[in-house]
């Protein structure tokens, strides 16, 4: 546990945790030393103190990195209506030249049998 704990840690931390260790250690090797056990407890405190802020500080940075997700999720659904919208005008700008050109066509045949008759007189 102390290892995985130690790519999180920041180096204090680490220190109190390796003190913390060792001082069990010593506990449990010299169990009749009240400064060694007050030590202990006064470190056990500490530790836990500053864990229990670590603690708080991750679920914090988790709750704001959902929120952050979620804000990247909304703006992409944005992004793709948009995208869709404009993809949308596009194609009816494309299919009012197709009407034009076949307006045009038609009319240029028009005039074209016009002209031939014309001609034929």
């Amino acid at each position: 546990m102390v290892v995985q704990q130690d790519t999180v840690l920041d180096k204090p931390l680490k220190q109190m945790l390796k003190e913390f260790e060792e001082l069990k250690n010593q506990i449990t090797q010299q169990e009749s030393n009240p400064q060694i056990l007050e030590t202990f407890l006064v470190l056990k405190a500490s530790l836990l103190s500053a864990l229990e802020q670590k603690e708080l500080e991750s679920y914090a940075e988790i709750e704001r990195s959902k929120t952050r997700k979620n804000m990247l999720a909304r703006k992409l659904d944005a992004l793709k209506q948009s995208e869709q919208k404009m993809r949308d005008e596009i194609i009816k700008e494309m299919e009012e030249y197709n009407r034009i050109k076949r307006f045009r066509h038609a009319q240029l045949a028009s005039i074209q049998r016009n002209i031939d008759e014309i001609k034929k007189q």
